[in-house]
């Protein structure tokens, strides 16, 4: 038996507002029953926690990398087989980031679903069944669901359990390189948020990209590794290394183009490059900085259109020893989105060999976000779009990077 699993037997049902008042003090106890538990284990105890605090069944549904399934961890009930985040409740939840309930439950309780949200990135759902439901208790099973989140994560960095949970695939060890330095998916601060996503999930090589926030600065990053493979990963994988380095020395862009220039020409030779763009966004005054090395000019939004293409003169690719030629500037509006990619994304091809192309990469993010989807949602459903135009195994990675800049509220009279 393993540690917190739940007993056959149960306690009488309380009322709603005791079970609330259960679900808060669950919230409470949860931490100190999970200090030195090993991933494994997590959702054992989660369960067993829930069930003496009166909840009648608890699971923990995980998103695959490709964020397509909901997958329950052990244990689960019988009837929760894993979930299609584009056709059922839990996926809507998933989706939406909002709580929702359902009469589908067994002995006539209902089913809560609660997004699994670490900070700003979607880790999955929690399903609950409950005998009833109020305000309370679903504010309560939010908070819950924050905190199993939140411990998640933490357990996923001691062991492999929670991790092979949301692989569907066998991972290839390029792409294994690759999962392990990229930063979360998604990112939300009040006055900017970001959320990327790359594929194909087990194959990926060459494609990566970063961010930080540090004070009033967003930092980001695209990279694009010449190649297929390992080698691609490789390349890739020292590139962000020297990025972060000339971050976290606090270069400037044009220094951190040519220390990562350097570093890929000493180890690769000038047969292998990266291309790739490097930006910061003031998140206070809405300025944006970058160099282009040789990459796909990002798109910027407004108002839910195209605005126009950032064009810069550009650079030479990483590890061609060239000089970076400009730092290019441009001033955001109040909601506008920056849309970075790989070229990935716009040369996928339709069995007959359709381009996916720039113009239908613009009609699917203005129609997202006219239909004021997350970030992240958008960014699923338009790689989700890509590999449905493309109906077959892909040619080349394609990554998608999403920024939005919300301005501090004036404080002017």
């Amino acid at each position: 038996m393993h540690p917190g699993e739940p007993q056959a037997t149960q306690a009488t049902v309380p009322s709603v507002d005791a079970l609330a008042a259960e679900v808060e003090r669950l919230v409470l106890r949860l931490v100190p029953a999970t200090t030195e538990a090993v991933p494994d284990e997590f959702p054992w105890i989660v369960a067993g926690e829930a069930r003496r605090h009166g909840v009648s069944e608890i699971a923990i549904l995980v998103v695959d990398l490709e964020q397509t399934v909901l997958t329950p961890l052990a244990p689960a009930p019988p009837e929760l087989a894993p979930q299609d985040i584009d056709s059922t409740l839990a996926g809507r939840c998933f989706q939406t980031e909002q709580p929702l309930t359902s009469s589908a439950a067994p002995d006539g309780e209902l089913a809560l679903w609660v997004p699994l949200i670490d900070g700003s990135e979607r880790m999955g759902v929690l399903y609950l069944r409950l005998p009833d439901v109020s305000e309370r208790l679903i504010e309560a099973c939010q908070i819950l669901a924050g905190l199993v989140a939140e411990l998640l994560v933490s357990k996923t960095q001691y062991g492999d359990s929670l991790a092979l949970a949301r692989r569907r695939g066998t991972m290839t060890l390029a792409a294994e390189l690759r999962w392990s330095l990229l930063p979360p998916l998604t990112y939300r601060t009040p006055r900017a948020g970001v959320a990327c996503i790359l594929e194909p999930a087990y194959e990926v090589a060459g494609d990566a990209f970063d961010y930080a926030m540090n004070g009033e600065t967003l930092h980001l990053a695209i990279f694009d590794g010449m190649g297929h493979g390992l080698e691609a990963s490789r390349i890739t994988n020292l590139a962000i290394g020297g990025y972060r380095l000339g971050r976290r020395r606090s270069l400037d862009l044009l220094d951190t183009y040519a220390l990562i220039d350097e570093a890929v020409a000493e180890q690769f030779g000038d047969e292998r490059f990266v291309t790739a763009q490097l930006a910061t966004l003031d998140v206070v005054d809405g300025t944006l900085r970058w160099v282009n090395a040789g990459h796909p000019h990002p798109l910027l939004l407004r108002r839910g259109r195209l605005a126009s293409e950032l064009v810069s003169e550009p650079s030479l690719p990483l590890g061609m020893g060239g000089t970076p030629i400009e730092v290019t500037y441009e001033s955001l509006e109040p909601g506008d989105s920056l849309l970075f990619f790989t070229d990935g994304v716009v040369e996928a091809r339709s069995p007959g060999g359709e381009r996916f192309g720039q113009q239908r990469l613009v009609d699917f993010t203005r129609r997202a976000l006219s239909a004021q989807q997350t970030l992240s949602e958008t960014v699923r459903r338009l790689v989700r779009s890509v590999r449905e135009h493309r109906d077959g195994p892909p040619r080349d990675d394609a990554t998608v990077l999403f920024v939005e800049w919300h301005p501090p509220p004036s404080t002017s009279s």
